[in-house]
């Protein structure tokens, strides 16, 4: 699946699932293998991870939201 744009080509903000955003980033693996990778990058960006944390991150939820989205996307870049 691909990202939503809008008029400008720029991919909206929005709550994804883990495994949806993950596979963005990686489209030609399974999706528990995409969402490990993901969750790496994420973990060994070290300005990120804190910003996760201080914004009430868990690991455990499946679901991200809009504001965590944003930030993986200004640190790691948009699929």
């Amino acid at each position: 699946m691909k990202p939503k744009k809008d008029n400008l080509g720029e991919t909206y903000i929005r709550p994804y699932k883990k495994s949806e955003l993950a596979l963005l980033y990686n489209p030609y693996t399974t999706p528990r293998s995409a969402v490990q990778t993901m969750m790496r990058w994420v973990k060994t960006n070290k300005i990120l991870w804190e910003k996760l944390i201080a914004i009430g991150f868990n690991t455990h939820r499946q679901t991200l939201f809009g504001c965590e989205v944003e930030l993986i996307y200004r640190y790691i870049g948009k699929p």
